[in-house]
This record gives C-alpha cells, sequence and structure tokens, in this order.
C-alpha cells in the first residue's frame, strides 16, 4: 500500500479528499462508460440512480458501494477503473487492492444467473422489467439469506457455456422460449433462433458441480417440461411451466418467488406464494384470467394455482429444500 492510501476500509470522503472521485467523474462521465464499470463489480441495475449530472450520479453509487451493496468496496471500485483504464495514473496504485468485507456485512448465500434470449424471429420476450424486478427484490435490505445475481442477455450457446462454468450459479434462471422436445431457444450471432440442447445444459451443470452446484434452475418459458425432466437428473429442482404463461404473470410470480427465497423458505413454500400472486393478478385482471383458464391439461380446465409448478429429484423433498439447506 502506497504511503497516500488510507488504511482501513475506503470511504466516500477518502475518495473526494484524494481527487479521486473528480476522477471517477471526468474519465467515466457518460452512462455507457459508468454501465460499463458498474458491469464490472456487478452493481445491481435496479440499485443504480438515474443518470442525469455525472457528479451526483457517482456520488450516490460511492455511498451506496461504501454501505456494503457490492464486494469490494470502494477500492474494488478503483481497481476496475484501473483495469479498464490501465494508462491513468491516478488509478493505477489501486489495480490490485479490494477491501475486505465490513464486519457487519453477510457473505451472499447463494448467486442467481439470469440468462435471456429473445430473438428477432419468435415472440419476443420482455426479459428487462424481469431482471430489473429480480435486482430490486434481492436488494431489499437484511434479507436472512442475501442474494448475488448477475445477467446474461442475449445469451448464445458460447454466452451460456461461459456463464454458467465461469459464474457457477446456486440459481439459473433462464428467460426466454423453449421446445417440447428439450431444447432451448438462444441466439445466434444475427439474434436469429438457435437451439441448445438442454441435455448440454446438464453436462456444463454436471461439470461445475464440483465447485458449486447448480442447485436450482427456474424456466420462464412456455413448454418446459422437456427441459425440466433432464435437468433433474443434475439439479435438485427445476420451477417451470407446461403452459403459456403471460409475462406480465409470470413477473408477478418471479418477485414473490424470489422474495421469498431470500426470506430463507423452501422452494415448496416460495412456489406456492409465488402462485398467490399469480391468482391475486389473475382475480384483478379478466383478460388474463381467461386465458388461464382457457387453457386444457387433458380434458381438465387449468387453473391458475396449477400454472407453474416444481420437478425435483426423487430423493429431494421440495419442503425441505432452501437456499441455506445442506447439498444432496
Amino acid at each position: 500500500m502506497s504511503d497516500n492510501q488510507p488504511r482501513g476500509r475506503l470511504t466516500l470522503k477518502d475518495l473526494k479528499n484524494q481527487g479521486l472521485l473528480d476522477e471517477i467523474v471526468a474519465v467515466f462521465g457518460d452512462p455507457m462508460k459508468a454501465g460499463q464499470l458498474l458491469d464490472e463489480i456487478d452493481f445491481p441495475l435496479g440499485q443504480r440512480p438515474t443518470f442525469a449530472k455525472a457528479l451526483y450520479f457517482w456520488r450516490e453509487v460511492c455511498k451506496e458501494i461504501e454501505n456494503g451493496l457490492t464486494r469490494g468496496g470502494l477500492a474494488k471500485l478503483l481497481a476496475e477503473a484501473a483495469a479498464l483504464q490501465p494508462g491513468n495514473e491516478r488509478f493505477a496504485p489501486w489495480a490490485d487492492r479490494v477491501d475486505s468485507p465490513p464486519s457487519s456485512s453477510v457473505k451472499p448465500a447463494a448467486k442467481l444467473l439470469f440468462l435471456a434470449a429473445s430473438p428477432v424471429d419468435v415472440d419476443q420476450i420482455r426479459f428487462g422489467p424481469e431482471w430489473e424486478d429480480i435486482q430490486t427484490i434481492i436488494a431489499t435490505p437484511n434479507l436472512p439469506v442475501p442474494i448475488h445475481a448477475v445477467a446474461r442477455l442475449s445469451v448464445n450457446p458460447k454466452v451460456l457455456l461461459d456463464a454458467v462454468t465461469e459464474q457457477q450459479p446456486t440459481i439459473l434462471h433462464f428467460s426466454g422460449h423453449c421446445e417440447p422436445d428439450g431444447r432451448m431457444v438462444l441466439e445466434n450471432g444475427r439474434g436469429q433462433v438457435v437451439h441448445f440442447l438442454a441435455d448440454h445444459l446438464c453436462r456444463v451443470i454436471r461439470a461445475v458441480r464440483s465447485l458449486n452446484p447448480v442447485r436450482l434452475v427456474c424456466l420462464n418459458a412456455c413448454c418446459t417440461s422437456g427441459v425440466a425432466n433432464l435437468l433433474t437428473q443434475e439439479v435438485e429442482c427445476v420451477v417451470g411451466s407446461a403452459y403459456e404463461v403471460p409475462d406480465d404473470l409470470a413477473l408477478a410470480f418471479s418477485r414473490r418467488f424470489y422474495f421469498s427465497l431470500a426470506q430463507g423458505l423452501p422452494v415448496s413454500a416460495a412456489l406456492d406464494l409465488g402462485l398467490v400472486e399469480v391468482e391475486r393478478y389473475c382475480d384483478g385482471h379478466q383478460e388474463i384470467s381467461d386465458h388461464v383458464r382457457g387453457l386444457k391439461d387433458g380434458n381438465r380446465r387449468v387453473e391458475p394455482r396449477d400454472l407453474i409448478r416444481v420437478w425435483h429429484r426423487p430423493e429431494v423433498n421440495p419442503d425441505n429444500l432452501s437456499l441455506g439447506s445442506p447439498v444432496r
């Protein structure tokens, strides 16, 4: 540590006193560059202030980081700034510095990897609001089981493989389309449909299991039965639907589901609470309710509470599976 670096955890006051806040504003003073830097430290999208004036934006961001919103503290911010701007002499001394978490902070118990694909040649998926809602929910202060989220959007097969291997998530969330035969719909380099076998995803999950097992897969897609049945070979539980779920219902479900998981509830309870939100939404939106009740399971009419279900391995009981429970 150089003599002019403060000892202990770096604060916003330190940044101001050393002119580092002004340097951040000068170098990362437009929304695109600011977003790039914040992506590097996994600063939640839903927690980012509106970018009006760069100084105000960065001051508010630094306050949140100082309060423990991201891991590594403000020193991590400067380290990533040094990596993005290798010729910058003001950031260079911080290249290898990362603050340890404050004593009151809690290490995230789970990592959620959010994957989304919406090719241009199929019905478009509104994954933006879903990702923002998840970010907002898991950023709730003092959650018993904190969840750290990372997103990869417009996913192609390479991005999916890289993300699962690098991030080693506890929860894998896919927002997109699935085929009844067990294929996932991803994007190619032109944004068009390319299929990815669920069996290939199983093999990736199996490969990273020794590092950090994927315990739960959530499929916000239609016709997920084929994919879910394959994935339960490698993960404890898969949440999805055999039916066409309207976007607004999927949003209502995911908000309550992830909030419940972060409260330490088991998967079965989180599922049931998510379905309560689905039923409440249907009660207030007749068109959506008619759509759901127009679905058929053989000769049986589908009710809102039947719309989303859990698949699990035979030895796994969703009533006992929470993010804090032992891995089976």
